[in-house]
């Protein structure tokens, strides 16, 4: 088992005991470089969701839903666990790229994003381990929306 894996078991032993993704106001890029930060953290993900599942099947537990969303001016995925759900958007217009992070780990008003790719494993985490009576009141907006 993979160090990840050893640590999606323990989750689900103690489910309260998970950390906070660390986030930050989204912050306006480089379309490149805001680009390549989406596609660093959709990458990470599909690695750490594919490992997280092979835990959650071995315990008869719901798998992690991993899906994508490419718009116009938009780089999107979600994890969804049950009835919580993250989304990671990138929106990008006029050379500009800005980083959102909506649902579960957004605990903040406003505008917010991961503080990189590393931020992902926690993430995933929290969507297994949180309690969800406490999955922050902040809405996974609908598709093709985004609040800029």
């Amino acid at each position: 088992m993979t160090p990840f894996m050893l640590r999606v078991s323990d989750v689900l032993d103690l489910p309260a005991d998970v950390d906070l993704p660390d986030i930050q106001p989204s912050r306006r890029l480089p379309a490149a470089t805001g680009a390549d930060e989406h596609v660093e953290c959709r990458s990470l993900a599909e690695q750490l969701v594919c490992e997280a599942n092979v835990v959650l099947t071995a315990n008869d537990r719901e798998r992690i839903e991993l899906t994508d969303e490419v718009k116009t001016g938009q780089l999107s995925f979600a994890m969804s666990y049950g009835q919580r759900q993250a989304r990671i958007v990138t929106s990008i217009g006029h050379d500009v790229a800005v980083g959102h992070l909506y649902g579960i780990g957004s605990r903040h008003l406003g505008n917010v994003e991961l503080t990189g790719a590393d931020q992902v494993e926690k993430l995933i985490l929290l969507l297994i381990g949180s309690d969800p009576e406490d999955t922050d009141d902040v809405l996974v907006p609908e598709t093709g929306t985004l609040a800029l």
